[in-house]
């Protein structure tokens, strides 16, 4: 009997003892389930709280670089830019702002006008792009001319040469000259043929060429054209050979010793000095004269000459005042120097609207900014 209770108990207990087994297996099988979840609550926890620094991170890093832009912007805004090369002499205007800096513009005809821009510090040369004047977004044509000297200014001619029955463009750097040659298709220019140049070798050592224009015999656009230099007085007339015709000495009329814009008609010069405040015109004529002066009305005073383009009968000459918010206008007047009117005018809230030349084709003028757009007036 005693035997008997014993073999029930040890079945029992060996019941209980297996469902202990049993209960004790799954229970770890729960906390085995329990720990993998909590370790991806875990783990997501984790992802969730790398992603918000990572968020925070570029929030914050975000902050400091519109910080850092509205100091510069502000900063840009305050500084008074130098457009006549005074304090920056061997890169330009705007060179501390803008890479790509437009140089100028020059007409080609209706409906193309050609834009000059200094790419060498970018793309290793000077970029010419041909547009609609009256939609400068509207592009024909451009052409990337390499160039090796990436250290003196870049001028160009806001006036064309004209013969072979083509207008050709100007451009210099330091002691060359290079000469745009278009290939027409019908009234248009079509693309560039080809880019020849020039080494003036009366350019003296260390010197530059400060100011380009077409030379205009009897007040038309001819094959010759007008440099000045950086170091000297004179002014030098070119052929398209790179013959010197003639040279204008002028260190008896001008106090400065650079000179920085030149427009011409037949024997006489207008020039705008480097610290003139007015526009000074020189006979050529046999000796050497002060022929006039072009001079704002007292009520316009406080503005500097800066772009100037003889029209065939009467000069345009583009002027800006100095501070941060520039005023500007576009005079026009007779031959001889008399002050005849405004024909437009402006003002410039930032660097990049500031008008750099003015060039014309018929009764028409246009104004380039710096920006390389292009407005119109009549005169």
């Amino acid at each position: 009997m005693k035997r008997l209770q014993t073999e029930v108990l040890d079945g029992k207990e060996l019941a209980d003892i297996k469902q202990i087994f049993e209960e004790k297996k799954e229970s770890q099988i729960l906390e085995n389930e329990l720990a993998i979840i909590t370790q991806c609550h875990k783990s997501s926890h984790e992802n969730a709280l790398d992603e918000i620094q990572k968020i925070s991170k570029s929030t914050k890093k975000t902050a400091e670089i519109k910080d850092k832009l509205e100091k510069q912007k502000e900063m840009l805004s305050n500084r008074s830019v130098d457009l006549l090369y005074r304090k920056i002499p061997n890169d330009g205007a705007f060179c501390s702002i803008t890479v790509s800096m437009l140089i100028g513009s020059v007409n080609l005809g209706w409906v193309q006008l050609l834009h000059i821009f200094d790419e060498r510090k970018t793309s290793g040369g000077v970029l010419l792009i041909c547009i609609d004047p009256k939609d400068s977004s509207q592009e024909y044509w451009r052409h990337l001319e390499k160039i090796d000297n990436h250290d003196d200014p870049a001028v160009m001619s806001n006036i064309d040469m004209y013969y072979d029955d083509k207008r050709h463009s100007l451009f210099a750097v330091g002691n060359t000259v290079f000469i745009v040659h278009p290939l027409k298709k019908g009234s248009l220019c079509d693309y560039v043929e080809l880019v020849s140049s020039l080494v003036i070798d009366e350019v003296p050592e260390d010197s530059w060429i400060t100011s380009i224009t077409a030379h205009c015999g009897n007040g038309y656009p001819t094959n010759e054209f007008i440099i000045s230099t950086s170091c000297d007085h004179s002014i030098g007339k070119y052929n398209v050979f790179g013959c010197c015709l003639d040279e204008i000495e002028a260190i008896d009329i001008l106090p400065s010793n650079a000179v920085f814009k030149v427009a011409c008609s037949g024997n006489l010069f207008a020039i705008i000095g480097r610290d003139l405040d007015e526009v000074i015109l020189i006979d050529s004529n046999g000796t050497v004269k002060q022929f006039g002066t072009l001079r704002l009305p007292s009520a316009m005073s406080g503005m500097l000459p800066m772009n100037i383009i003889w029209t065939g009968a009467t000069w345009l000459v583009l002027y800006i005042s100095e501070g941060v918010e520039k005023e500007w206008k576009v005079v026009n007047y007779e031959k001889t120097g008399k002050f005849v009117k405004v024909c437009d005018d402006g003002t410039s809230s930032n660097e990049m609207d500031v008008p750099l030349c003015v060039t014309r084709l018929g009764n028409t003028g246009y104004v380039t900014l710096a920006n390389a757009k292009v407005l119109t007036f009549q005169y």
